[in-house]
């Protein structure tokens, strides 16, 4: 197994590939509002941070893929039933939150006469990270917050004891 998003599971073996390409791209950004007075200086303020966007690829071959066309209605079906799930590739899983699928851009190619269907299939999929519980995200922020204040008041101590050794304070 290769990865996974819910149900939907990404695998190489000998008689059949579903998996993706080679690259997947993640943006991170952060929710800023900016205030701007009628006089004097604007302010910006950080409001946290926006939901995670995750591009990802997939080729659906027919002589590696059993059905490509069923794979295919799976990620539509995925898609079109709003349903949200981890995403976890090799052992690690992407994100704090679900994803669900907002789009699918699919390139069909060489078109197979004897079963009617498409031989290749280049899917580039955008997934979003689905957050059902905003509170849940409020209370990972405040946690992290506690964590790193715990963490710099260890981190100084650390630092002033080394500075005391080194400059013989």
């Amino acid at each position: 197994m290769i990865g996974s998003l819910g149900d939907i599971i990404f695998y190489a073996s000998d008689l059949n590939v579903f998996s993706l390409k080679k690259e997947l791209s993640r943006s991170r950004k952060a929710k800023i509002t900016q205030h701007e007075p009628i006089y004097g200086i604007g302010k910006v303020r950080q409001q946290g941070r926006e939901l995670m966007e995750v591009s990802l690829s997939i080729e659906l071959i027919a002589g590696l893929t059993k059905a490509p066309s069923l794979h295919l209605q799976m990620l539509k079906d995925f898609m079109e039933l709003g349903r949200y799930a981890p995403l976890i590739l090799g052992y690690h899983v992407i994100g704090e939150f679900p994803f669900l699928i907002t789009g699918i851009d699919e390139t069909l190619s060489h078109f197979n006469a004897a079963t009617g269907e498409f031989d290749y299939i280049n899917l580039d999929i955008t997934l979003l990270e689905y957050v059902d519980d905003p509170l849940q995200y409020q209370k990972k922020i405040e946690y992290r917050q506690t964590a790193k204040t715990i963490l710099g008041v260890e981190y100084e101590d650390t630092v002033k004891n080394l500075q005391k050794k080194v400059f013989k304070l």
